[in-house]
């Protein structure tokens, strides 16, 4: 038997809506005549249990960061799963 828990519902604390508004502001700050900016935050728990016994426990956390910028006619759009958290919200 494998149960498995969905990933919980984006958890957009403070330090990463800080992160997006900051993106969306050096876009515009730069030149685009528009910006939009996506971060999420998530977390796993999965148990495989075999005749009765745990065999398996599986826990993970996720973070990422989309960006999609405009000039004009023109667009760009980026996404990683690799950026800094504010100092306020690092552990």
């Amino acid at each position: 038997m494998t149960t498995t828990l969905e990933p919980s519902a984006p958890k957009l604390e403070a330090g990463l809506a800080s992160v997006a508004q900051d993106v969306v502001h050096r876009a515009m700050k730069g030149g685009a005549t528009a910006a939009e900016c996506v971060v999420r935050e998530g977390d796993e728990f999965s148990t495989v249990v075999r005749l009765g016994q745990v065999e398996t426990l599986k826990e993970s956390g996720s973070r990422a960061i989309g960006v999609r910028v405009f000039f004009g006619q023109r667009s760009a759009s980026t996404y990683s799963s690799d950026f800094p958290l504010p100092e306020s919200s690092a552990c």
